[in-house]
């Protein structure tokens, strides 16, 4: 070391938020913590938002390429989803069975198959079906829900089986169940829908799966053995919709 040069060390104390010495600070440096804690906690709470609060909504990046019965093609950006087999609330997105209206639309329905709406995710199909037992029939006690949601001829066996599998009573006023017991109570409504998983098969785009899915030439038929042939009457359920 160099004659009249002296090494001087100096020591610099830090304090911690979580030290009693942490929050003595002033002016500037208190302000300056204060609001980076703030961040902290700003990007914490919107993070967990994002990842555990439903998203509902208009969809504007899933279109409905066909619809018909036992097969269901919705398009995701680029992607092609065909779901086939299954049940209609399953392949349709629609746990409910929802027709096609104004709640179906405000949570992104893209279409209607089969007299029902055909949702971009099951998501979105949860959300509507949620709104419409706990937000526009939240006064409603579940046998008045059930009177008005479920044809004559199923409401019985549907009702008793709400109130057995939820241990509930007819007179239970919906908004005044808990939130696990609305979970529950949904869950039960799609079961009684009939929720059957089918096949789910994805394509890179809609010319691969027009290519994949290419229709066989059908061989011609005469005029006289069309005739023979008794035309086909097709059967749907009846779906009130008091709630549009």
């Amino acid at each position: 070391m160099a004659k009249g040069k002296v090494k001087k060390t100096v020591e610099i104390n830090v304090p911690s938020i979580g030290s009693e010495s942490g929050w003595n600070l002033k002016g500037k440096g208190k302000i300056i913590l204060i609001a980076l804690a703030a961040i902290a906690v700003a990007y914490g709470v919107a993070t967990h938002t994002r990842q555990y609060l439903p998203r509902s909504g208009p969809s504007t990046d899933v279109v409905l390429v066909e619809a018909k019965k036992f097969a269901v093609v919705l398009k995701h950006g680029g992607g092609v989803e065909m779901r086939t087999g299954g049940s209609v609330a399953w392949r349709q997105n629609n746990p409910g069975r929802l027709v096609m209206g104004e709640l179906a639309k405000k949570h992104g329905a893209v279409g209607e198959a089969e007299g029902y709406a055909v949702f971009p995710s099951v998501l979105h199909g949860n959300k509507a079906l949620e709104e419409l037992v706990f937000v526009k029939s939240k006064e409603k006690t579940v046998v008045e829900w059930v009177s008005g949601f479920v044809p004559i001829a199923n409401q019985g066996a549907y009702l008793t089986k709400l109130l057995e599998v939820n241990n509930i009573k007819s007179d239970q006023i919906l908004w005044k169940l808990d939130n696990a017991q609305k979970k529950k109570f949904l869950a039960t409504i799609g079961a009684l829908e009939g929720w059957t998983e089918g096949k789910v098969t994805q394509y890179a785009s809609e010319e691969a799966w027009k290519a994949a899915n290419k229709a066989p030439v059908a061989p011609k038929t005469t005029t006289h053995e069309a005739a023979k042939k008794p035309a086909a009457t097709p059967v749907k359920r009846k779906v009130k919709a008091w709630y549009e």
